[in-house]
């Protein structure tokens, strides 16, 4: 907040350009915000006001009403505002320099800036919003699970979770544990998540008639739908004791071909609606186990700790709408 005071941006726009065409800019990057999600933006956004009511500065563009900003795929590269209930939208690559010269640009990159014919004015970057104009929904969810990763997820800090072993020594997992750790992250999500008297996070929620996610999480005040897909690994004790059930990587990999379709299977359901997916893995892998062997070396425990999971799909590198999957391992009690 001090360096967001300290950068002083507003005043000096207002030098510029004056007070009443720098708030009506203002408030269409909120607004356009609302509608879309500025994390999901992979190539950034340029949003502008044109200084005069000559024609658009970048040509014909595509009017459309707000409300169908989330629909857009892909989005759009520059958005002006139109009037109180619409926008004009160009999907060509946008020069913010060369825009400038006729209209007060704002440009998003991972950041935000504001691009004048003096230079960029960069606002600074907060870890825990995308961009300050914009209500921090998926960022706040990802810093939320990154935190139980760390902090109740490694070591089994959580009483629900740490339900799941059937040893103190953290080795194996109870039969079908499934339940109980999804429970725990749904229990650690309502408890966390900034406005939570607005967030709606509920478990097994169908995607259609045959296809029900682990976690959906609804933010009622904005457009944002999460969904989360868990998956563990590890070996888990059959029904009756007498062996261990093992998954592996391609458990992982199941689950994200499954993230992927439910989001898919989502789209015609949920058009003005910014979706996210979140493939989350628990990794409790260990080396060397079996029903009749539960003493293991040191190194054997800790065998899968920085062994990442080679997906045979990089979902989050083409699509906006699937997150780079959160691999959680379970540490062993040494």
């Amino acid at each position: 907040m001090q360096q967001l005071a300290d950068s002083d941006f507003v005043p000096r726009l207002v030098v510029r350009y004056g007070d009443e065409k720098v708030q009506i800019l203002l408030a269409s990057i909120r607004e356009v915000f609302t509608y879309l999600a500025p994390e999901t933006l992979t190539t950034g956004i340029t949003i502008f006001l044109p200084l005069t009511d000559a024609a658009p500065p970048l040509g014909q563009g595509r009017t459309i009403p707000k409300s169908e900003l989330a629909s857009l795929d892909p989005p759009p590269q520059a958005i002006a505002t139109t009037n109180a209930s619409s926008v004009t939208c160009w999907f060509d690559s946008v020069d913010a320099e060369e825009l400038a010269s006729s209209a007060i640009v704002y440009r998003f990159d991972g950041s935000d800036h504001f691009v004048t014919p003096d230079g960029v004015i960069d606002l600074p970057a907060s870890p825990a919003f995308g961009s300050i104009f914009a209500t921090p929904t998926f960022v706040d969810l990802q810093t939320a699970l990154e935190h139980y990763k760390v902090h109740l997820a490694l070591r089994s800090r959580c009483q629900i979770l740490r339900s799941c072993w059937d040893d103190d020594k953290r080795l194996v997992l109870r039969n079908r544990p499934e339940s109980t750790m999804r429970a725990s992250l749904e229990n650690f999500l309502v408890g966390t998540l900034r406005g939570r008297d607005e967030i709606e996070v509920r478990t097994e929620q169908a995607v259609d008639h045959s296809h029900p996610v682990d976690l959906k999480i609804t933010w009622s005040f904005t457009n944002r739908i999460a969904y989360i897909e868990l998956k563990w690994l590890g070996d888990s004790l059959n029904r009756t004791g007498t062996r261990l059930t093992s998954y592996r990587d391609q458990r992982a990999r199941d689950g994200a071909e499954q993230l992927a379709e439910y989001l898919d299977l989502d789209k015609p359901s949920s058009p003005s609606h910014v979706v996210m997916g979140y493939l989350v893995v628990l990794d409790a892998r260990r080396l060397g186990l079996n029903a009749n062997r539960r003493s293991i070396t040191r190194d054997q425990a800790l065998h899968f700790r920085n062994q990442d999971i080679k997906f045979r799909v990089r979902y989050e590198q083409i699509r906006s709408d699937f997150a780079k999957p959160i691999r959680m391992f379970l540490e062993p009690a040494l």
